[in-house]
């Protein structure tokens, strides 16, 4: 019939113009992979550029590796070859590290399980002679060629919240929650005064040479006490000019290195805050940092960023001359896998 013949016609129209849908999609398709397969063979040529060019301009390295992730991405946003894009996007992150000089320490050897000591949860670890002393709260734990000591009591009910070892006079002084100093030498602990009555409270503290410093940045300080025969001088203020309101942690040889939470470092010579530039800083960003170690005659800054499980390692640079360095340089970083928070971390000279 004609109804028959019309839909008939119709349903030949609709189905050659789907026909030439289906062709003309296919094709611009086609066309569309092709485009990206171009661009992921450009990421790859670029990403084997950064890997030439990082090892003399880690800063040119850093910028193709930047551009590279920016047309992967694109890649991986269409609909297509998305599982190349991801491929490629891991291949950068690779590179990075090799640009950052990453080294994992996959399996750690255990120096000394203080496990079984339940319930004393350890603040930090220093060496004093031959001995490591690592301490919490209220307890103190020598460790000698990895065999760990019977916990001893620190101060009876005093709560210690910060520590370090004296290397001049063979001791460790601890401080307390309430502002009392506990000295630990020749196996005894005694309290030690000081004529401000209760010592400063600060997040860290360092001794170099007779003096103890304590980083106390609520009130833009850091208070250094000097070692007399028995007890200590009083308090003074070591800072000059520098903004510590953000500092978390402090590092002495001649100078004072002062760590910040966003991991920038100042230097205070004399008191006085010097100009110190962070130099060829790692890509991965430091977001998070707790804790910087340096020794006199080291020259490196250690710096501990428990969040992503490593140690930064700064080159201190004297490449200016005078008395301090004038910045540090970034080195390397050590990432520590399967340890749990870290808390505190000593670098040993010899290793």
């Amino acid at each position: 019939t004609k109804d028959r013949v019309l839909i008939a016609l119709v349903i030949g129209v609709v189905l050659l113009l789907s026909g030439i849908f289906w062709l003309r999609t296919r094709g611009n398709q086609e066309q569309m992979i092709t485009d990206l397969e171009a661009k992921l063979t450009h990421v790859q040529e670029v990403i084997n550029d950064a890997a030439t060019q990082g090892q003399f301009d880690k800063e040119r390295g850093a910028e193709l590796l930047k551009n590279a992730e920016t047309e992967a991405l694109e890649v991986l946003n269409s609909r297509f070859l998305r599982a190349k894009a991801s491929k490629m996007l891991d291949e950068i992150e690779k590179q990075r590290e090799v640009l950052d000089n990453v080294k994992y320490v996959e399996q750690p050897e255990v120096y000394a399980d203080l496990s079984a000591q339940t319930g004393i949860p350890l603040i930090g670890m220093r060496f004093l002679k031959d001995r490591m002393m690592a301490y919490g709260a209220g307890t103190r734990f020598e460790v000698l060629l990895g065999k760990v000591g019977q916990p001893v009591p620190i101060s009876g009910s005093e709560e210690v919240i910060l520590g370090d070892s004296m290397k001049e006079t063979g001791s460790m002084v601890f401080i307390t929650r309430s502002g009392k100093a506990v000295e630990y030498a020749d196996s005894l602990f005694s309290f030690r005064n000081t004529p401000d009555g209760d010592f400063k409270k600060g997040v860290d503290m360092k001794s170099y040479n007779d003096k103890v410093y304590i980083l106390d940045p609520a009130r833009n300080q850091i208070w250094r006490y000097k070692k007399l025969r028995g007890d200590y001088g009083a308090g003074e203020a070591y800072n000059v000019n520098a903004d510590l309101s953000t500092a978390v942690s402090l590092a002495i040889d001649a100078s004072v290195y002062i760590l910040h939470g966003d991991g920038s470092i100042g230097l205070l010579y004399a008191g006085e805050n010097q100009d110190f530039k962070m130099v060829k800083e790692p890509l991965q960003k430091v977001e998070s940092v707790t804790k910087i170690f340096t020794e006199p005659d080291m020259t490196q800054l250690f710096v501990l960023e428990p969040g992503k499980d490593r140690v930064l390692v700064y080159n201190k640079d004297f490449r200016q001359g005078g008395a301090f360095p004038s910045g540090a340089v970034y080195s390397t970083q050590y990432v520590f896998k399967g340890v749990g928070k870290i808390n505190d971390f000593y670098v040993s000279r010899d290793e």
